[in-house]
């Protein structure tokens, strides 16, 4: 039974519902009929989930304040009850438009129009702040138009959710105010809110009547609250010069980020927007404006760091001075994207960031001054892959994805200056002090750190590990020059990294007990440092090296994508990212026309294969990934294209790189860690459980299986772990006879191994090193004859077309490091191949990818970051010190 019919019987007899006309946050909005007086009503619905926090007694008691208030511009409560436990409220059914309606068609209203708006719900305020209600929730939405008057509604219910629901609202997940509108006391949560809160509201209502727009915008909610925060309101007049100074004026200390310095009551502001313009400039405005604009940007900065640095306070003034924002950081390919990686200055003012510019390929670093809107980005930084500042704050330090370690000065000015090459571009760097650099993962020793002098030289070996297996990187270096934290990585994912505790001055380290991927700094004896989706603090003796306690758990629901969370200045300003990335699959035709499959709810592992099409085209296999606890696990999924919905198959955990067996039944696939690495073999429809078809070696992986077209076995890739480099190997496991595994070919196979063989089982592609590049080969399956370079600019996953005579693969241009899907024709010669034609497709938003069978449309992941958010919180440490205390 659907809600309509469900809430028709519960309520018969007193209302009949006709039809929904309206979802919102907190309630879903019927048009109904009052069966006793014969007249249509609005009948709206908490949501049930918000619903079931709210006891129905306290939350009834507390609607009935609001059916007190009379006001010919308050849209009256009829009635209110729980129907089936479903809480609801009932109001009279006003057939015109709300305001929301009529700023989307309008854009922009009358001076006139707007001011006569703007005084008839000041005084429909006024009259429920003088009974103590607050609106809480004003918005275009909540005002409706009837006769060329506007009647507020929904007044005090927000209040009255908040009253019922009391702390437990944050656990839905809703909002109580609206971005656009909220006043900065309730972006803040404060607990005390008062009338100022709904002139504020006011005013920002007033202001898009206006200027066509809110004071404030963006892409997310988080984005408009930290702009709400932070940036001043733009003038008016500016855009609109017709408006008169006094009304801009009413409508900007309206707009005031201090209660304070609002308006006090809705009544003032309406007097003032009807005043004169002499009487303003005479009477009570008489300062000037940009001495009553709010705290803008900069202002806010200085205060916090004045608080943060200079003042004595007490423990409870440290606890009110934070202040939380986000930073956007530059979008990639219309998608907003998250940093490869970020630092924050040791004063807490200036953010450094890796990422990518619009609609470019390659990373680079931006630098981001909190106290300004913007980041700038750093020439010569392109193809960063970490950054560091330097302890006095002048310098950053930044490797790159081709191994090359740079220093720049913050401002940019001089250039990038290269200190070494052939290093690690993916493990992290630290500054010890103003004059060295630790590096993650450095050369000679490669798996081990390494310093180098921060005016260049040498690279020398700075630590060992103990395990051939492992390697140690995203080194975190002390106050005091000396003592060190880093990753201890073994052969296995999360599960086998732990946190080492080391001397920069001597190299030696002891490993502890404490599972961590890096760490995150040193606070009052405690080491921070990551586990999953939180950041941990454990005490620790740094002169015996070892943990004197039990770890807590002090920051949540941080972003797990393998790159860095979190950054902790010297000043106590936190960095950090919240929320997981997600991918969607897409198709592009040969001219770039994207459609979309599927949102990005579902994350492909983002070192699968991505997605692979069944033989007769209608389902894709993914290997879908994501959180689980405080780790990452993946399993097989299949997509259906017509009806655009996810099954999940395997719940194995781990296991990635699926392909479809020649007939469609199955799916092959591998697991990821090494010491449970093993081929598989699964019904695709998930109704019986996997089976393993080859144990792997301890101490190896395997990985990408592809099926032959005759089903007769399968292929794969072999490597050690912890040794991609020279130790990958490719492998054939036939299914019939005697089930032994043979080695295919001695080149030297890619990191990113991939083979397949061809519809007429004669050839196998694959993709070998040539030159220190990675390219797509040609030669016969499983009999001898030359091998054939198909690719010319490092190839990538080799994929036949369902007839044989085209071999599609992905192309990675040096150039430029773009990703191209590309296209050769082949033709037999022989015990050999020639290619006849190659040709660029289309521009691939990542390696992976697949072909229709028709051998028209690419299928490839796009990744999303859009629900990843970067947020800054000045002082975080009294929030720390309450969280270790446990006052949080």
């Amino acid at each position: 039974m659907d809600a309509l019919a469900r809430l028709n019987v519960s309520l018969a007899g007193r209302y009949t519902l006709e039809r929904e006309i309206g979802r919102g946050g907190m309630a879903t909005v019927y048009l109904a009929t009052d069966v006793k007086h014969r007249r249509q009503v609005a009948l709206k619905v908490l949501n049930p989930e918000l619903g079931a926090l709210l006891g129905v007694e306290r939350f009834l008691s507390e609607i009935q304040i609001t059916a007190n208030l009379q006001h010919p511009n308050l849209l009256p409560l009829f009635d209110s009850g729980d129907a089936d436990g479903l809480l609801y409220y009932v109001t009279p059914y006003i057939a015109g438009e709300s305001l929301r309606a009529k700023l989307t068609r309008e854009k922009q209203l009358s001076v006139e129009e707007s001011v006569h708006l703007a005084t008839a719900i000041a005084s429909a305020l006024d009259h429920a702040h003088r009974h103590g209600v607050i609106h809480r929730d004003l918005k275009p939405e909540n005002v409706l138009l009837h006769e060329g008057q506007p009647l507020v509604a929904d007044f005090g219910i927000a209040l009255a959710v908040a009253n019922a629901a009391g702390e437990r609202i944050t656990q839905t997940g809703l909002s109580l105010g609206t971005p656009q509108y909220m006043s900065p006391e309730q972006a803040t949560g404060d607990r005390v809110i008062d009338a100022r809160t709904d002139v504020y509201s006011l005013g920002a209502l007033t202001y898009e009547m206006l200027a066509g727009e809110p004071p404030h915008s963006g892409i997310t909610a988080q984005a408009i609250v930290a702009r709400l925060l932070t940036e001043p309101v733009r003038g008016i007049r500016g855009s609109r010069p017709s408006v008169p100074v006094h009304v801009e004026e009413a409508v900007m200390r309206a707009l005031e980020k201090l209660p304070a310095d609002r308006w006090r009551t809705t009544q003032e502001f309406a007097d003032h927007l009807m005043a004169t313009k002499e009487k303003v400039r005479g009477g009570l405005f008489g300062r000037r404006l940009a001495l009553t604009v709010g705290i803008g940007v900069a202002a806010i900065t200085a205060a916090v760091w004045a608080i943060t640095n200079l003042l004595p306070r007490s423990r409870a003034v440290e606890e009110r001075s934070s202040l939380t924002f986000v930073v956007d950081p530059p979008p990639y390919e219309g998608v907003r994207q998250t940093t490869e990686d970020f630092a924050i200055s040791p004063d807490g003012g200036t953010l450094a960031l890796v990422a990518y510019p619009f609609n470019e390929s390659s990373t680079r670093v931006y630098v981001q001054r909190l106290s300004e809107p913007g980041a700038s980005p750093l020439a010569g930084t392109e193809g960063a892959s970490s950054v560091a500042f330097s302890p006095d704050g002048k310098w950053l330090s930044i490797t790159t994805f081709k191994g090359k370690l740079l220093k720049v000065r913050v401002d940019g000015t001089g250039g990038p200056i290269t200190l070494a090459e052939g290093v690690d571009g993916y493990s992290g760097v630290a500054w010890a002090d103003n004059e060295t650099i630790v590096l993650g993962t450095a050369q000679p020793k490669r798996l081990g750190l390494g310093r180098i002098a921060a005016s260049g030289g040498a690279v020398r070996p700075l630590t060992t590990p103990t395990s051939a297996q492992s390697e140690h990187g995203f080194p975190f270096v002390a106050s005091d020059g000396k003592t060190m934290l880093f990753g201890d990585w073994g052969p296995g994912f999360t599960e086998d990294d732990f946190l080492d505790i080391g001397s920069v001055e001597t190299g030696m380290f002891q490993t502890s007990s404490l599972m961590a991927s890096r760490p995150y700094g040193l606070v009052d004896g405690r080491a921070l440092y990551a586990f999953g989706t939180s950041m941990m603090a454990v005490p620790i003796d740094v002169k015996r090296a070892k943990t004197t306690g039990d770890p807590v758990r002090v920051l949540e629901e941080l972003t797990l994508d393998g790159k860095r969370s979190a950054a902790l200045s010297a000043s106590g300003t936190l960095a950090f990212r919240r929320g997981q990335p997600g991918s969607r699959l897409i198709l592009l035709d040969r001219d770039g026309r994207t459609q979309a499959l599927s949102s990005d709810e579902h994350n492909v592992w983002p070192d699968g294969v991505g997605g692979r099409f069944s033989p007769d085209g209608k389902r894709i296999a993914v290997d879908v990934w994501g959180p689980s606890s405080d780790t990452i696990s993946a399993d097989i999924w299949t997509f259906d294209v017509a009806r655009r919905s996810f099954t999940r198959v395997t719940s194995l955990g781990n296991v990635a790189n699926p392909d479809w067996t020649t007939d469609g039944k199955r799916i092959l696939f591998t697991t990821l860690l090494p010491r449970e690495a093993a081929l598989w073999s699964q019904v695709a429809d998930g109704s019986q459980a996997a089976e393993p078809l080859l144990r792997a070696p301890d101490g190896t992986y395997f990985y990408h299986a592809s099926a032959t077209p005759d089903g007769h076995g399968v292929v794969f890739c072999k490597a050690t772990a912890n040794n991609f480099n020279s130790g990958v190997e490719l492998w054939y496991l036939p299914f019939i006879g005697e089930r032994t595994p043979q080695r295919l070919t001695d080149d030297p196979i890619a990191e990113t191994c991939l083979a397949r063989v061809s519809p007429d089982g004669k050839w196998l592609a694959y993709v070998a090193t040539e030159v220190g590049t990675s390219q797509v080969f040609v030669r016969r399956f499983r009999e001898s004859g030359p091998r054939v370079k198909v690719s010319e600019e490092n190839g990538q996953r080799p994929t036949w077309s369902r007839d044989g005579k085209r071999l599609f693969y992905a192309s990675v241009t040096p150039s430029d490091g773009k990703t191209w899907a590309e296209e050769a024709t082949i033709a037999p010669s022989g015990t050999s191949i020639v290619v006849t034609k190659r040709e660029r497709l289309v521009m691939l938003p990542s390696i992976k990818f697949d072909v229709t069978p028709d051998g028209n449309r690419i299928l490839a992941v796009q990744p999303s970051y859009s629900r990843v958010q970067l947020f800054v919180t000045t002082n975080w440490l009294p929030q720390l010190r309450a969280r270790l205390a446990g006052r949080q």
